[in-house]
């Protein structure tokens, strides 16, 4: 059985990537979840939203791998109520101005792949391209020729918009998670962080019962439970912020859970 780690990332809320609405061919971009981890020849599958940010209709919009990986990438459109597919595989789209469009997309690995963060060309004929953003608009994937954990998980802020406002400069808060066990059962350490941007809070966090919302584990940077094959378990995180000046007030936004289990497999979640 294989150790994971399952680490859930808070992001600053700065709006990375808004684009200019006056600009036609601006777009922006999501994928949920963000990580996935599978067994060989097994094709990872995530959803992505595209948004036409422009004045303009984007013509001819699709999706390619950016990064150089052993595995092909197929797409196609969704119907964003169902998540059931429309229209033909690899086939761009328009997308009118000021809508967005739902696409499913498979990474099929043709070897194992180590964790890596995997980035995606996100375009069409007339657009201008989409800039990557770490566990926004990226997948962290990893695959095995053997059975691994895949734990996909989604977080849930109080205010329901992914973001955690603190209070006061050294005020708690806190938001939950929920994950779901899609592949081979194993130990997992969660633990959770602030990605690529430094703020000035800590977190802590525990696993819960998921009736109650109770801790079942003791509260801390980090918490190691076996998650089965087929399992949910839920989390709590919470987060207290450091700052001493206005000027780094820690105001703070959740992203998907990301969860990275040891040697060949790996993942992000939201």
């Amino acid at each position: 059985m294989r150790q994971a780690l399952m680490a859930f990332t808070v992001f600053a809320a700065l709006g990375a990537g808004a684009v200019d609405s006056a600009i036609a061919q601006s777009l922006v971009a999501a994928v949920l979840p963000t990580s996935r981890s599978v067994q060989i020849p097994g094709p990872a599958t995530a959803f992505v939203t595209i948004i036409n940010t422009g004045a303009a209709t984007a013509n001819s919009v699709g999706i390619s791998l950016q990064s150089a990986i052993p595995a092909t990438l197929t797409y196609q459109t969704t119907d964003s109520t169902t998540n059931q597919v429309t229209g033909s595989p690899n086939t761009p789209v328009d997308i009118l101005a000021g809508k967005s469009q739902s696409y499913v997309i498979a990474i099929t690995p043709q070897g194992p792949i180590a964790s890596s963060e995997v980035l995606f060309n996100f375009n069409g004929t007339n657009t201008t391209p989409v800039a990557p953003i770490s566990g926004v608009n990226t997948l962290l994937l990893s695959a095995s020729v053997t059975p691994t954990p895949d734990v996909i998980a989604l977080a849930a802020t109080a205010t329901n918009d992914g973001i955690v406002n603190l209070p006061s400069f050294t005020g708690p808060a806190a938001f939950s998670v929920a994950s779901s066990n899609v592949g081979a059962g194993g130990q997992i350490t969660v633990s959770a962080d602030t990605g690529a941007s430094s703020l000035p809070v800590s977190i802590n966090l525990c696993r819960t019962n998921p009736q109650t919302g109770q801790c079942t584990s003791s509260l801390g940077p980090s918490v190691v439970t076996q998650i089965n094959g087929g399992e949910t378990s839920t989390f709590s995180v919470s987060s207290r912020g450091r700052a001493s000046s206005r000027s780094t007030r820690p105001r703070t936004r959740s992203s998907r859970p990301r969860k990275r289990p040891t040697r060949t497999s790996s993942c992000w979640c939201c």
